[in-house]
């Protein structure tokens, strides 16, 4: 599996059923039972897990693993050989023998392996089952689809958020101009050019869309540490700015250019 070996040594294959017990420890458990010591060379005996458990020596420390999921944090755990497993396991249910997990790494594809490794085992061992067999990537998809399925329910709000402000900025610049008609007209009659015009519209845009972001950071920096985003995280925020300013341009830019074909005539007599 490649979980770095911190300290001390792996388990090897002389770590059988008649020599001494051994265990693996990971880092949370060294840091939780063994602060600022080394354990390497203590004994323990892991209580209420196996039976009969005879004491251990750690041989090792390595890395820290999320097993059972991304979302839970490392907690302390051990890894023994299997050979010095006991025949029962929690209450004297006899099955920690009985069950065995393979990890293959291949540079092919690891489905074509799937037919050779059922031969190989049946093979060996003919009254063993082989069932369960999935890649890595089929279990990390497995493992990480609640947090997809969320995501992307979070991107289908978030979409609708977003198409929903853009109409609102929209209306919002488009019933200015219906209010400043006779104004714009005035203005180009007076000898303004487009261009001035467009400024001048996409001046209040810039003005409300600069308004809402700054509204709308100072309540994302409050609420970011209840979803997984760290306050100060730069890049987050940066890309959500950036995105919101670009549709509230856009969405303030086509009442800007129908303000720059006001008909001064036709304004005059609407006022």
């Amino acid at each position: 599996m490649r979980i770095p070996l911190l300290r001390g040594r792996d388990i090897a294959e002389t770590d059988n059923a008649t020599s001494p017990w051994v265990v693996l420890i990971n880092k949370t458990m060294a840091d939780k039972y063994w602060p600022g010591a080394d354990p390497i060379g203590a004994t323990i005996t892991a209580v209420h897990m196996t039976f009969p458990e005879k004491p251990r020596e750690v041989i090792g420390i390595v890395a820290d693993v999320r097993h059972w999921s991304l979302s839970i944090e490392p907690y302390p755990a051990m890894y023994i050989p299997h050979e010095q497993q006991p025949a029962s396991f929690h209450a004297n249910r006899q099955h920690s023998r009985f069950h065995m997990t393979y990890v293959l790494r291949t540079r092919s594809k690891p489905a074509d392996l799937i037919p050779l490794v059922k031969a190989a085992v049946s093979k060996a061992a003919p009254t063993q089952a082989v069932y369960d067999v999935k890649t890595m990537e089929q279990f990390i998809d497995e493992g990480t689809s609640g947090q997809r399925f969320l995501l992307t329910l979070l991107g289908i709000f978030g979409a609708i958020a977003l198409l929903l402000s853009a109409v609102g900025i929209y209306g919002v610049m488009a019933y200015s101009v219906v209010q400043r008609t006779q104004e714009i007209g005035i203005r180009i009659a007076m000898g303004a050019a487009p261009r001035a015009v467009l400024g001048l519209m996409l001046r209040r845009g810039v003005a409300l869309t600069l308004t809402g972001l700054v509204i709308g950071l100072g309540g994302a920096y409050g609420v970011t540490r209840f979803i997984g985003v760290t306050p100060t995280d730069a890049a987050t925020f940066a890309a959500a700015s950036a995105t919101l300013a670009a549709v509230a341009l856009l969405a303030c830019l086509v009442p800007a250019l129908r303000a720059t074909r006001v008909d001064p005539v036709t304004a005059l007599r609407a006022g």
